[in-house]
């Protein structure tokens, strides 16, 4: 939309773009978080329910985390299927996928 102010440019923004990347690397990643969203309301002095929203990518339009979701539609034999599912099921499977995706990423960054 033309015109409409977003972040920092919105005149009633209470955390700046650095506060809310530091937030992120505040809470940690998904399986294992650093700090719970009550520790994070209180340091940056916004409700619960507005860092999960800022976290969960519901505010600001941030893709926070991993939270955005694409299905996937793949052929997997049987004995492959087999060890996923020993190893955690798609829990695990979003983790190798999500790993692979950021070791991906880190190749194409160090060609360019």
């Amino acid at each position: 939309m033309k015109g409409y102010r977003v972040g920092e440019a919105h005149p009633r923004a209470l955390l700046t773009e650095a506060e809310i990347d530091q937030m992120v690397e505040d809470r940690g990643p998904d399986n294992a978080p650093r700090m719970s969203y009550s520790m994070l309301a209180a340091r940056y002095r916004v409700s619960k329910s507005c860092v999960r929203d800022i976290l969960n990518g519901n505010r600001r339009g941030r893709v926070c985390g991993e939270k955005r979701y694409v299905k996937l539609e793949i052929e997997v034999s049987l004995p492959t299927r087999a060890k996923i599912l020993r190893r955690g099921g798609s829990k695990w499977l979003e983790q190798v996928v999500a790993e692979a995706f950021r070791a991906s990423s880190g190749e194409m960054e160090k060609e360019a």
